[in-house]
């Protein structure tokens, strides 16, 4: 016996997704979220997963749109997690999904039977009618936890005798809420969009001096370029293109004369999912190779 087409596990941007394709397909499916709320990440916490209190954004909100759900007019073009997580409560709202998420719900164990199907066990949600754990079969599953919920700490040779304190980027809430005293030497170790933040934030709201160690280069990027967040210049055909440089000509003249021209070569044929990975304002921080 099938109890529904689908589970979705997780109800955050993906998770959701998810359900609402299913239900546009009029599957039956269930959601499992083990918190009491939905957003995932954007869902802000002072422990735990989830973003920073200074949390934006990191690619254009043209970029980061559900397609058939625009932002409202006059939303930032890189949002705050608040922007976001209420932007994702309207999702919801509008396309009825709250009515088949189950919240509190952990789930122990999938496991497929000899016939192809899904078995779910999790955990009772506190605001269920069920107790103890509940097993549901379903024909098909989709995982949406997240590739962010567990943090990845590596073993760091001399660690156990280093005096000073050593933290995730996942316990880091903002410089003010951890305490750290204007003027501290800071290691960020990464240059992922969380080490890139977190490096910002100590030292515009710490006062910190950072460095950065990076295993291998990114090219950083300002916000906007030539008045439009940058990432909307991060088209296929640029990505095509053979060239060098692309000149790019200021179109408010009739002669349409070079204002810039960028090396794009170098940045594309390196490491093209990094080039725009991280944005970083401050000048005031170094960075190792």
């Amino acid at each position: 016996m099938v109890d529904y087409e689908c589970a979705v596990i997780g109800a955050g941007i993906s998770g959701l997704a998810a359900l609402k394709c299913f239900l546009d397909k009029n599957l039956s499916v269930i959601c499992l979220e083990k918190s009491e709320d939905i957003g995932g990440l954007w869902n802000f916490s002072e422990k735990g997963y989830g973003v920073m209190r200074f949390t934006h954004i990191n690619v254009s909100k043209q970029n980061y749109v559900f397609s058939d759900f625009p932002f409202p007019e006059g939303t930032p073009d890189f949002p705050h997690h608040t922007d976001m997580l209420s932007y994702v409560r309207s999702y919801c709202k509008h396309f009825n999904l709250n009515q088949h998420i189950h919240h509190n719900c952990i789930v122990t164990n999938i496991k497929q039977t000899f016939d192809g199907l899904w078995r779910i066990t999790f955990q009772k949600g506190k605001h269920q009618n069920w107790e103890g754990n509940k097993v549901i079969t379903v024909r098909n599953v989709a995982i949406a936890t997240g590739h962010h919920a567990n943090p990845r700490i590596p073993k760091i040779q001399g660690e156990d005798s280093y005096v000073g304190t050593m933290i995730h980027s996942v316990q880091y809430k903002c410089a003010r809420s951890l305490g750290v005293s204007p003027g501290k030497r800071v290691l960020v170790v990464g240059m992922g969009n969380s080490a890139v933040d977190v490096a910002d934030n100590l030292v515009t709201q710490g006062q910190c001096r950072v460095d950065i160690s990076a295993r291998s280069p990114s090219w950083i990027f300002p916000p906007y370029c030539l008045g439009s967040p940058v990432d909307h210049y991060a088209t296929r055909a640029l990505y095509a293109l053979p060239l060098s440089a692309v000149e790019v000509e200021d179109s408010s003249t009739t002669s349409g004369r070079l204002i810039a021209r960028y090396q794009v070569s170098p940045v594309l044929n390196e490491n093209p999912a990094r080039w725009m990975a991280s944005l970083i304002k401050s000048k005031t921080i170094g960075l190792f190779m």
